[in-house]
């Protein structure tokens, strides 16, 4: 039946069978001809096939072999999330889902070769990444990162949580800002309806497990940018039902 090989997920292998003059591959649901010595085989997973074999000299009873097809996981490839970042900044990339890294353009990367390499770009720019396995398999991903003015923190000034999917979360935008210290929100009255410390985080509108009342709303924000200077902002939101 041939030597245990390897292909990646989603890749063709070629099995070639010898030894006789009629053939019968089995399973058969991912081969193009199972009747055949030579045939197609695009399993989605690790499959044992096994070859019957007989021949036309007066020896009916039939010989099988088998071999191992191994199916190389799908390769998750990612380049990070598409960012927004201060003119000026330099920003580390970092792509995950494999072992070997090419990324393209080479235009202000430090060293294409690396999974994270540090661009020092100072335009709009999008990178592909080339996401390699030991095994030669590969899969590509990309990251678009927007240049604007900061460093700066901006807040919208209203939002809608719905469910709809548009504006459903109120929150801060960092651009340049490395740390967020605080990110609070407060009613009319006074009461601290929303507080958290981690980055790109916001409210969803609700308080108490219950969906907040429509209104106006005092938000404050405070935060160090990628020079190390602290920030601070307070503004209000209107939260729209």
């Amino acid at each position: 039946a041939g030597n245990d090989t390897s292909i990646c997920y989603g890749d063709i292998a070629v099995l070639h069978a010898s030894g006789g003059a009629f053939y019968q591959w089995t399973p058969a649901d991912s081969l193009s001809d199972a009747d055949n010595p030579f045939t197609y085989a695009n399993p989605l997973q690790t499959t044992i096939y096994t070859v019957t074999v007989t021949d036309t000299l007066g020896c009916p009873k039939p010989v099988s072999d088998s071999m191992v097809l191994s199916v190389i996981p799908p390769v998750n490839a990612f380049a990070g999330n598409d960012t927004i970042i201060a003119t000026g900044q330099l920003l580390q990339l970092h792509a995950t889902g494999g072992t070997y890294y090419a990324w393209s353009p080479p235009d202000g990367l430090n060293d294409p070769s690396l999974a994270d390499p540090v661009t020092s770009s100072k335009t709009d720019i999008e990178y592909k990444v080339k996401v390699s396995t030991p095994e030669g398999c590969f899969a590509y991903d990309s990251i678009n990162i927007r240049y604007i003015t900061g460093p700066e923190i901006y807040v919208p000034n209203a939002f809608s949580p719905n469910g709809d999917g548009k504006n459903d979360v109120f929150r801060p935008i960092p651009v340049g800002i490395t740390e967020i210290a605080y990110f609070r929100i407060f009613d009319r009255w006074g009461n601290e309806v929303y507080e958290t410390k981690d980055y790109l985080q916001g409210w969803n509108g609700y308080y108490k497990g219950k969906p907040a009342d429509a209104g106006t709303y005092v938000w404050e924000v405070s935060g160090k940018d990628f020079n190390g200077r602290a920030w601070m902002k307070k503004g209000t939101v209107v939260l729209i039902r």
